[in-house]
């Protein structure tokens, strides 16, 4: 006997929409790259373009550059140790943060990175950021679009790695992650005046899992992205 569909008060049938999940992949191990903890206050982190200094994977340079990056004590979220990097958008529109690994890493599994951002003061214009990896051969890929970087409390900022979020901004290579050597953080600002310092803490990758949804036949497909936090 075929069973019977609820009905309402007023004897009318009630839809039932039936959802099916289908979870596509795994999640991958979360990548802390760096905390800062374990840094000592007013450690130097960064002098010049690459890690040249010892206990670092740092580097910085770009025009608005005035000063090295230093680790300080209650400059990171929570007033934990973070990180402190000095600009003077009066002498140069940009800046850059590069974090270098010991040798080129696979990234596949974790495309994109986290950081915690903020500001001392605000200038003239906003400050915007973008995230960028290069490869083995120069060739570098860059955000398309910079976040605003608006605040004087931390806020953690998501930069997604992949070719419909990224341009390519030198060399010649195909997009891949494959094989990276650094990671970059650049800050822009064309109509800024006088100087801003960039605090940043809980440096870190992300990693994916594909969801894809089944709704009364339409498919929905959407990407969860799991931040990380700490050393690995």
């Amino acid at each position: 006997m075929k069973a019977k569909k609820p009905k309402t008060s007023c004897g009318s049938r009630i839809p039932i929409a039936v959802t099916a999940l289908l979870v596509l992949g795994t999640v991958g191990p979360a990548l802390g790259y760096d905390d800062f903890e374990s840094y000592t206050n007013g450690q130097a982190l960064a002098t010049a373009t690459s890690n040249t200094v010892s206990g670092s994977r740092w580097g910085r340079f770009g025009a608005a550059t005035v000063d090295v990056v230093t680790a300080y004590t209650n400059q990171g979220v929570a007033g934990t140790m973070g990180a402190q990097y000095p600009l003077n958008w009066a002498v140069g529109n940009n800046g850059k943060l590069e974090f270098w690994f010991d040798a080129p890493l696979d990234l596949s599994a974790a495309p994109g990175v986290t950081v915690s951002l903020r500001f001392d003061t605000a200038v003239l214009s906003n400050t915007t950021v973008k995230a960028a990896f290069e490869e083995p051969d120069g060739t570098i890929w860059q955000s398309t679009t910079g976040q605003l970087l608006t605040n004087t409390n931390y806020v953690n900022f998501l930069f997604s790695f992949t070719p419909s979020a990224m341009t390519l901004a030198a060399g010649s290579s195909a997009f891949s992650l494959t094989a990276v050597k650094d990671l970059r953080l650049r800050f822009d600002n064309s109509g800024g005046s006088g100087t801003q310092r960039i605090f940043a803490d809980d440096f870190g990758a992300v990693t994916w899992t594909n969801v894809v949804a089944s709704t009364n036949s339409v498919l929905v497909t959407n990407q969860v992205f799991l931040t990380s936090r700490g050393m690995f």
